[in-house]
This record gives structure tokens, C-alpha cells and sequence, in this order.
């Protein structure tokens, strides 16, 4: 009797399963990372299947498929459940003192950064980073010019503990909270992280995004005046909301990205130019350019 195994085709079955819960955005948001660091499993899987095989065909298909799956369902587990408690919560605190303008430049690894205007009034930036760090998970340097123009950095520390996937850091939570009313630059560097930036009340005068596979969501600001902002992202979802009676020039380069702009506000200029009808005299408006590769863009 010819019997033959299932257990690669079974596999690409269960991965094209996984893979369309994705897409439709069924899966936790942190299924990703920390399906990667249960990579194990594979080999688990594996060894079964070819221990297995040497009684039945058929039973080390099964054992194989087995085991895999029971990796998917702890990864989807783990990562609904925010990958267990808090280890680590680290306070952020930088002082406004005599600053008239701010510079942010934020390192994040794979977890998510929510940022706001919302900053006490004798602070410039405040926050807190949650981690399952048992140390010190980030570090900041401040500089400061003559002219009061204050310069923050903030950067994750690496985990140094083995992993397969070179860069992989644990999951850091960050929220932040930044002075209003101060003209402010941003400069936030990513990999698999969630970004939601709520810029409506800051004074930004230039913003620059560099993202990996990361679910990024901004709101522009509604009354800074001039303002840029430029998006490099990868396979990424990219989402940014222009507040009303904002004006904005956007350009962008999509490669295999599906890109979905509100035609009502900004009308197509060009191939890649989309602009409103009112931005060279408006009072505040945004100059967008956009770089993404496989991504979903969306601006409206």
C-alpha cells in the first residue's frame, strides 16, 4: 500500500489561513513578533514528523501539523493576552525650562509609541515606557543650544538575550506627552511597532517617519502654520488624518502599496502629486511626502 505523507501541504494550508486572518485584521496586533519568538516550535514540529514517519507516513504528518498548530494557537494566545504583565514601568520627565523650540528623536524597537500635545505645563516632554525589562529598558540624552532650542533623544536599550532574528528587542510600551505651543521637530525611527502620534495641538514644523512592518497612525496638527512631514515605511499600514480647513500638497511614491486618498480634499495634480485646491493660500498646510513599499496608505 502506497502511503504518503500531508504534512507540507497541510502546512501551507494552515500558513494561507494565518496569512488571510491577518489581512483581515483577525489576529492580535502583536501575533507577529511573538509568533517569530516561537520559532522553536518548528524544529519541535519537524523532529516529530520525522520520528513519527518511521511507523506511519500518515501519523508523522499528523504529529507535525499538530504541533504546529498548537505553536499558532499559543502565539495567538500569548499575544492577546499583551505577551503576559508588566515587568518594568519607567517614568520620562524633561523639564521645559527657558526651551522656545524642540527637537524629539525616538529609537523604538518591536511594541507600540502613543504621543501626544498633552505635556504638564512646566515639562517639555513627559511619559512613561512599560516593558518586561527587569533593568533600565531605554536611555535619553538632552542637549540644549544658547538659542533655547532643546534637542531629546530617546532610544530603546537592546535586549541582548539570544534570538534568531538578528534586531529583535522585547515588546516596549511607550506614551508620551509633548509641550504645546513650542515649535517642535520629530524624528521617529521603528520596526514592528504600533505608532499612533496625536499632533492635532503641537506647533510641528517637520516630522520624519521610518518604519518597518509597523500599523502607523497620524493626525496631523490643525494650526502649526508650514508644516513636513515625510513617511519611509516598508509593509507597513500608513494612515494620516488632515484636520479640516488644513491644506496639503502629497506626493507619493508607492511602489506595490495601495494608496487610498480623499479626492474631495486633495485632488489629483500629477502620476503622484495630489494637492488641494486652496493650499497656496492657505494659513496652515502641510507639504507630505511618502515612500512605501508593500504598504496600505491612507489620507484623508
Amino acid at each position: 500500500m502506497d502511503q504518503r505523507g500531508f504534512g507540507f501541504a497541510g502546512a501551507l494550508i494552515l500558513i494561507g489561513i494565518v496569512a488571510l486572518l491577518w489581512n483581515f485584521d483577525v489576529l492580535p496586533d502583536r501575533f507577529g513578533p511573538v509568533a517569530w519568538s516561537l520559532w522553536p516550535v518548528a524544529l519541535v514540529a519537524v523532529g516529530a514528523g520525522l520520528a513519527l514517519s518511521r511507523v506511519r507516513v500518515w501519523l508523522g504528518s499528523t504529529a507535525f501539523l499538530v504541533v504546529l498548530i498548537a505553536g499558532f494557537g499559543t502565539a495567538w494566545g500569548m499575544s492577546a493576552a499583551s505577551q503576559g504583565p508588566v515587568l518594568h514601568r519607567e517614568t520620562i520627565a524633561v523639564k521645559l525650562g527657558e526651551a522656545s523650540a524642540a527637537r524629539l528623536e525616538l529609537h523604538v524597537g518591536a511594541g507600540s509609541l502613543t504621543l501626544d500635545a498633552e505635556a504638564p505645563p512646566d515639562l517639555l516632554l513627559a511619559g512613561e515606557l512599560e516593558s518586561r525589562a527587569v533593568d533600565t529598558a531605554y536611555s535619553i540624552s538632552e542637549s540644549h543650544s544658547p538659542g533655547g532650542r532643546s534637542v531629546i533623544e530617546l532610544r530603546n536599550v537592546p535586549d541582548w538575550d539570544f534570538s534568531f532574528w538578528p534586531g529583535q528587542h522585547r515588546s516596549e510600551d511607550w506614551t508620551l506627552h509633548l509641550a504645546p505651543h513650542i515649535p517642535t521637530e520629530i524624528r521617529v525611527e521603528a520596526g514592528a511597532a504600533d505608532i499612533d502620534l496625536d499632533l492635532r495641538e503641537l506647533m510641528l514644523r517637520h516630522l520624519e517617519i521610518e518604519a518597518g512592518a509597523a500599523d502607523v497612525n497620524v493626525t496631523m496638527p490643525a494650526m502649526a502654520g508650514q508644516t513636513e512631514a515625510s513617511f519611509e515605511v516598508g509593509a507597513a499600514s500608513l494612515r494620516i488624518t488632515v484636520p479640516e480647513g488644513v491644506a496639503a500638497r502629497i506626493q507619493v511614491d508607492a511602489g506595490l502599496s495601495s494608496v487610498h486618498i480623499g479626492d474631495d480634499r486633495f485632488p489629483q495634480a500629477s502620476d503622484d502629486v495630489y494637492v488641494s485646491p486652496d493650499f497656496d493660500r492657505a494659513a496652515n498646510r502641510l507639504e507630505i511626502t511618502i515612500d512605501a513599499g508593500a504598504s496600505h496608505v491612507e489620507i484623508r
